[in-house]
């Protein structure tokens, strides 16, 4: 069974929620920086309350992520790894892999990318 909600955050970053049994995929659009980071933290902890084995999170309409943004997912990471729990990211644009790149977290998080 599939559940779905989608929110444009006042601060301007999009999300949509979408749940497949144990699975939470949120799907971002707009910038991930220091604006949003609250309203992600925000969201990031709803889903994991709910108790998902999974979260994936769908980064594809995400063109750009500061240091901010990347410790919101590493916060996200560390909750779920305490419940034996996984954070995938997904299709990141190039500009947001260079970030974790740099950041040294590239091989931190699980990745998934879109084959071409």
């Amino acid at each position: 069974m599939s559940e779905s909600e989608s929110v444009r955050g006042e601060r301007g970053l999009k999300h949509e929620i979408e749940w497949d049994g144990k699975t939470a995929m949120i799907t971002l659009e707009g910038e991930v920086d220091m604006r949003v980071a609250p309203s992600l933290r925000g969201i990031l902890h709803d889903v994991i309350e709910k108790g998902p084995d999974q979260v994936m999170v769908d980064l594809s309409g995400v063109p750009f992520i500061d240091s901010s943004g990347v410790a919101t997912f590493v916060e996200a990471l560390r909750l779920l790894m305490q419940g034996n729990r996984k954070l995938l990211l997904k299709d990141p644009s190039e500009a947001v892999r260079y970030t974790l790149k740099i950041t040294q977290l590239l091989g931190v998080f699980g990745l998934e990318e879109q084959k071409s």
